[in-house]
């Protein structure tokens, strides 16, 4: 800067202010700014604001549903969240037997996605010090009279690694049983599978358990139920989430459909009852809420998040390694953090993962049987534009059903995978076993068997495939 400038700025500063100065020079440069502008106005064309492009993962899973909803594995409810911004919204399919179109905001079941919320409120304990992932049951309910509460962890309750089965295998087990206790003794008398931390067995009995501690280490002392609510879902604004009954009559409750191996849809409902293990009904947009919960470390902050994403277990059955309730898949290197629920008559799936440099999240909510659990693989790998993935077509078990019946099923390995690509079926063990059940079941036995083996040889540690394989057999 010049030394004259410089003499010049520090008078200015020193000389008094003069308002009427200012206001005249303000109101000169505002008139001069204008007239630049019209005259830049009237010089230029005017050029349309372009909109703003759509997300292309939006747009392919926006086709991937609609043809998978053409090919009646596909009813219910989509939403994709991009950083928590809302990018697709839509319903398919029929919400009820006389045709009436789904809508965006309906409810639907979402049967063992409610688990989530059982680990969120557990995480808010050990993230308030009163509890820790190493406690056994027996630390904080001493006289609960369950197997092996001296043993058991926490850790091993929300990992399904504790050694309890399901409470609705006990045959003292009936829709009559409503309260926590109820459902308790079922657990108390009930099968222990293996010794705490040595196997995987997924576990709905577990999540009675951890209800159970929660009351006992909870400060006011409430139930599980007032847990729920007043700590997860009103914190998180979970509006419109609900508990119904199997027998209590409701406008939220769709009717539910299954997709038969043969081809056919058949209605089909049988609703759990609400649970700290699930059962709840919940729109996409509840589900989203809770999600975005998560990312804003309501219950539990970002440590205890990357622990309740890190593999405990694998579930073979599922083709999935297990965390602290999620369920963890890998694609190439893309990796999907997800929880499924399946009902009779519906399903759901809450799924979060990366792509590109944002955070997505997506939820599936199905009231046709299984489809979420079916189709959100193989839904993600056309909408992130895989080069192998196709728009779903035909149900690979009703594919592979009509195949085993027709005899035109390969019988080894090797065919069998060249004529999976041929076609455009993706080589898992669920279609094949679905199939396999829908064969023994129409009574076509050396069908049946044919196809349960080939899914044995295919997947030798699926345990599910060598005991259908056995039944079928054995006759």
């Amino acid at each position: 800067m010049e030394r004259g400038a410089e003499i010049m700025i520090v008078d200015a500063v020193r000389r008094p202010l003069d308002p009427r100065g200012i206001l005249w020079r303000l109101t000169w440069m505002r008139n001069l700014v204008t007239a630049i502008s019209s005259l830049l106005i009237a010089l230029c064309p005017a050029v349309p604001v372009a909109a703003q492009s759509p997300d292309p993962l939006a747009t392919r899973l926006d086709a991937a549903l609609s043809a998978a909803a053409g090919h009646d594995r596909f009813y219910g409810t989509v939403l994709l969240a991009r950083d928590g911004k809302v990018l697709l919204r839509k319903a398919y399919g029929p919400r009820d037997r006389q045709g009436t179109p789904a809508t965006p905001r309906q409810h639907y079941n979402i049967g063992s996605v409610g688990k989530l919320f059982t680990m969120a409120l557990i995480l808010k304990q050990v993230q308030n010090g009163r509890l820790t992932l190493d406690d056994t049951i027996a630390m904080h309910w001493p006289e609960s009279g369950l197997p092996n509460a001296d043993k058991i962890t926490i850790r091993q309750l929300l990992s399904h690694t504790s050694g309890y089965g399901n409470y609705f295998d006990n045959p003292d087990y009936s829709l009559a049983q409503r309260s926590t206790d109820d459902f308790l003794n079922l657990v108390r008398s009930g099968k222990v599978e293996f010794a705490p931390g040595t196997g995987f067995f997924y576990s709905n009995s577990a999540f009675w358990v951890l209800a159970r501690i929660l009351e006992k280490t909870d400060p006011q002392h409430r139930d599980w139920q007032t847990l729920f609510r007043e700590e997860i879902f009103q914190p998180a604004g979970m509006n419109t989430i609900v508990a119904l009954q199997p027998d209590e009559a409701s406008p939220e409750r769709p009717d539910g459909f299954v997709l038969r191996p043969d081809g056919t849809i058949d209605p089909s409902l049988q609703d759990p009852r609400p649970g700290p293990d699930g059962g709840w009904y919940a729109t996409a947009d509840d589900l989203l809420a809770f999600s975005r919960g998560i990312e804003r470390h309501l219950w539990f902050g970002s440590v205890l998040d990357q622990l309740a994403t890190r593999p405990v277990a694998h579930w073979e059955d599922l083709g999935a390694d297990v965390g602290l309730v999620w369920e963890l898949y890998a694609a190439g290197d893309r990796h999907y953090v997800t929880k499924g629920g399946t009902t009779q008559g519906g399903g759901a799936e809450l799924i979060r993962f990366r792509h590109g440099r944002a955070n997505y999240t997506l939820v599936l909510l199905s009231n046709l049987e299984n489809a979420p659990l079916f189709l959100f693989k193989p839904l993600l790998a056309y909408a992130n534009g895989d080069p192998e993935a196709r728009l779903p077509g035909a149900d690979p078990q009703v594919t592979l059903y009509r195949a085993a019946l027709d005899h035109q099923l390969p019988s080894t390995v090797s065919e069998y995978r060249k004529w999976a690509r041929a076609n455009e079926l993706e080589i898992g063990p669920m279609p094949m076993l679905m199939a396999g059940m829908g064969l023994s079941q129409k009574g076509k036995s050396e069908e049946a068997k044919n196809l349960l083996q080939l899914t044995s040889d295919l997947f030798p540690d699926n345990t599910l495939a060598r005991d259908l394989l056995a039944s079928v057999t054995t006759g």
